[in-house]
């Protein structure tokens, strides 16, 4: 993914709140009151989440009313836009980083859906640490549906180049934490 500047943030979150408010015209405000209420990161992020499911989903797509239809399919636009900055997706360099990384996904009880059908883990920046090679994963996104994750504890041996990729993609996730909380 490349980078986005503060200015591309910016105004996605800004367009982002403008379709929540055209929206809660025609539907239920309860997404746009939540979304403003977030005092965290996880919290605004939980709010996304739920109203991506809800305008994905018939809580706000079951009507008849073309309008809904149309910013609902503009929420999901911009939400498939930003939702990379949460999520980081880890391929095995190797054979052995592989079975190493399901060797430990084996101990954790929803350790089955750690991995998705490509083989990669697709986890939660914000559920995530790095400490030298070792990341801690706390949730992730599996191949089954899950509008918020499941949750895991997992700590993997990452390849020097998965180590400067999550540094990146923390120092990343950090621009879009400031962006989003100060908007």
């Amino acid at each position: 993914m490349k980078p986005a500047s503060e200015v591309q943030l910016a105004e996605e979150v800004t367009r982002l709140m403008h379709l929540l408010r055209q929206l809660s015209e025609f539907a239920s405000g309860y997404f746009l009151a939540k979304i403003e209420a977030a005092r965290t990161i996880r919290e605004w992020y939980d709010a996304v989440l739920a109203l991506d499911y809800a305008a994905n989903g018939k809580e706000l797509r079951d009507t008849d009313d073309e309008r809904v239809h149309a910013l609902c399919r503009q929420i999901t636009e911009v939400i498939d836009w930003i939702e990379p900055f949460f999520r980081v997706k880890l391929y095995p360099r190797s054979a052995g980083q592989q079975q190493s990384w399901k060797a430990r996904a084996a101990r954790d009880p929803l350790g089955k859906y750690t991995f998705r059908r490509d083989g990669a883990i697709e986890a939660s920046v914000m559920d995530a640490r790095l400490r030298g090679d070792r990341l801690w994963i706390g949730r992730i996104w599996a191949d089954i549906g899950s509008c918020n994750g499941v949750p895991v504890n997992l700590r993997i041996r990452l390849h020097p180049s998965q180590i400067a990729d999550m540094r990146s993609k923390f120092a990343q996730f950090r621009l879009v934490q400031e962006t989003i909380m100060n908007a």
